[in-house]
């Protein structure tokens, strides 16, 4: 059961007594944001696995000669 709150943007779910947003447009921002942040965490996460794979690889040159 959902329940009228104060601000018409969020309702109260009677069973969980959690508030929800209703308005669906900041639902989208929010998946939107949730979306942009999981790519920068992958992005940082690849830079990352790139630099230590250059700091493997400049070992590996530096120990030849």
């Amino acid at each position: 059961m959902i329940a009228k709150t104060d601000n018409s943007n969020y309702v109260r779910d009677m069973n969980s007594n959690a508030i929800l947003a209703f308005d669906k447009i900041i639902l989208e921002q929010h998946r939107k944001k949730l979306h942009e942040s999981s790519e920068i965490n992958k992005l940082k996460n690849d830079i990352q696995d790139l630099k230590s794979n250059m700091g493997i690889i400049l070992n590996i040159l530096k120990n030849k000669e």
